[in-house]
């Protein structure tokens, strides 16, 4: 019970900070930017879960062609989320990389 008031509190607080930034130029390219990567990342997840399984059943794609398709980009992911990770850690720092990446 307590430890859900705190962070209710904490909450809150996150929530009155944000209320007070102002509505400049730079806060809301801020926003758009983090929006538009957030409408990236959904287009990659919905594309691997449901236009390839419609693919499948109107007969564009084949059993094999989907292991063929979704083998490699998961891949790819893995491999590229490594080498970012070892190089935010050498060069900057997680957090510093992590703003980084997600405003730009």
């Amino acid at each position: 019970m307590a430890t859900e008031q705190s962070e209710g509190i904490r909450a809150a607080a996150i929530l009155a900070r944000l209320d007070r930034l102002p509505g400049t130029r730079h806060v809301w390219k801020l926003i758009a930017l983090l929006s538009l990567g957030g409408m990236f990342e959904f287009y990659d997840l919905f594309m691997t879960a449901y236009v390839v399984p419609g693919l499948m059943k109107s007969g564009l794609l084949a059993n094999v062609s989907v292991s063929i398709f979704a083998g490699p980009a998961f891949r790819a992911l893995h491999m590229f989320e490594r080498l970012a990770q070892i190089d935010s850690d050498t060069t900057c720092g997680r957090s510093a990389a992590y703003a980084a990446s997600a405003l730009a």
